[in-house]
């Protein structure tokens, strides 16, 4: 899809779509499908980091042919930028706010500090993806301050709701995963854009590999009299291309689904697959025991290849029929949540909050131009340096051949553009 440059928009999302992460890009695609279904004009905020790869990868191609982007953001200013096209900003969903995801991302971007006060700024489905605040004292007042400017929160997990009490001192509401937001049916759109046509294998999607993930594969071929098995564990490192709709049709079409991964158990769910779940807890357990807690599927998560061998876990069956009411009935409730999120107006606040927060406003204003101001004379101080790397690139460019040369062209450009920018803004 093309950017959304000229026009304005009802609201603009923030999330980790461009992480290249097949459940990130599907938050988020099933967040943006599911506003439009409501009768909102969404854009997805395009904004990564620079130490984040991107250019022709997975959430690269996916975005281009599903979601509807904003004009591209490198930083809090670029982001502030945004509030000329929208008067309303959503957050979410996913471990957006998780101290040690967000933080190197741009500090508090994820509580929508470029946003203006007069915003209206919603979370949908946000994370802190384990049972605990991870942020220290300062990092904590921070995030407070920002939490406190939202309108309506709602969090994914029910111990985050917790977290936001007792911590931030707002409240909240748990909602399903924006995953689980549009009908089963819906995913046709993906999956019939597949080409794999495999049947009779057994999937598995296992992101942090072990010698138990591979036991339980094998011990799920031979329990179900399956010959084959398509492994995947992402995009960079799976042994077949996979793109996000290959990886919803292995899901989908599989005779038993293995993984560690929460948005790999989501879409089990979604498309009714007998599954097991091999925890990881590296990655925050939390999640999964908020999802295996919501629909009562506590006996498909395991911890271990003895544990799952001592359930019998393949020869039990999965009562979908009591799980898809509890979906229908949570999925109803959620996107009248949002629904009413985004139609509600803007929270009145007493006139004291209101007159802290145009203060505190003013004060971050000021800081963030000093920020600004400091960035600026650190690059015009470096401008002879950067000239003299440009110089050095330039004559590469004479002496080198073939990968080589490209890379060195592509390196000497991005040089020439930033010189370019800073001699701009020396002149301003």
């Amino acid at each position: 899809m093309a950017e959304n440059t000229e026009n304005r928009y009802d609201c603009a999302i923030l999330n980790f779509w461009s992480s290249n992460n097949y459940g990130a890009l599907l938050t988020c695609y099933a967040l943006q499908e599911s506003i439009k279904n409501l009768g909102f004009v969404p854009a997805v905020i395009n904004y990564h980091c620079a130490w984040e790869r991107f250019d022709g990868l997975l959430s690269d191609k996916f975005s281009q042919k599903y979601l509807t982007l904003t004009e591209p953001c490198a930083d809090f200013w670029d982001l502030k930028r945004l509030n000329r096209k929208t008067k309303t900003f959503i957050a979410g969903s996913d471990q957006i706010w998780r101290y040690k995801y967000f933080w190197p991302r741009g500090k508090n971007i994820y509580q929508l500090s470029f946003a203006s006060l007069a915003a209206k700024k919603i979370a949908y489905a946000a994370s802190f993806g384990v049972d605990h605040w991870e942020g220290g004292y300062e990092h904590t007042l921070r995030t407070k301050y920002y939490m406190s400017r939202f309108d309506e929160i709602s969090i994914r997990e029910d111990d985050g709701v917790d977290i936001c009490r007792e911590v931030f001192d707002v409240k909240a509401t748990q909602v399903l995963d924006p995953v689980f937001l549009p009908e089963p049916a819906a995913w046709n759109v993906l999956t019939d854009n597949s080409s794999c046509r495999d049947e009779g294998y057994v999937t598995s999607y296992v992101l942090d590999q072990s010698p138990d993930a591979r036991a339980l594969t094998e011990q799920v071929l031979e329990k179900t009299g399956t010959a084959k098995a398509i492994n995947l564990v992402n995009a960079a490192k799976n042994d077949i291309e996979a793109g996000v709709e290959d990886w919803l049709y292995y899901i989908k079409n599989c005779r038993f689904f293995v993984t560690d991964s929460f948005h790999g158990v989501c879409f089990a769910i979604i498309f009714n697959k007998p599954f097991i779940c091999l925890a990881n807890m590296s990655r925050g357990y939390s999640r999964f025991k908020s999802l295996f807690k919501m629909f009562g599927l506590e006996d498909r998560c395991v911890f271990s290849f003895e544990e799952a061998e001592k359930r019998n876990f393949c020869l039990k069956d999965i009562d979908y029929d009591r799980v898809n009411k509890i979906l229908s009935r949570e999925r109803e409730r959620s996107l009248k949540w949002l629904e009413n999120a985004l139609k509600a107006p803007k929270r009145e606040r007493p006139f004291e909050e209101t007159r802290f927060l145009e203060t505190a406003e003013v004060m971050q204003q000021q800081i963030n131009s000093l920020i600004k101001d400091n960035i600026f004379l650190r690059e015009v101080i470096g401008l002879p340096k950067l000239e003299r790397k440009y110089l050095r690139y330039k004559i590469k460019v004479w002496f080198s051949f073939g990968k080589k040369r490209r890379e060195c062209k592509k390196i000497r450009r991005e040089l020439k553009n930033k010189i370019r920018l800073i001699r701009r803004q020396m002149k301003a």
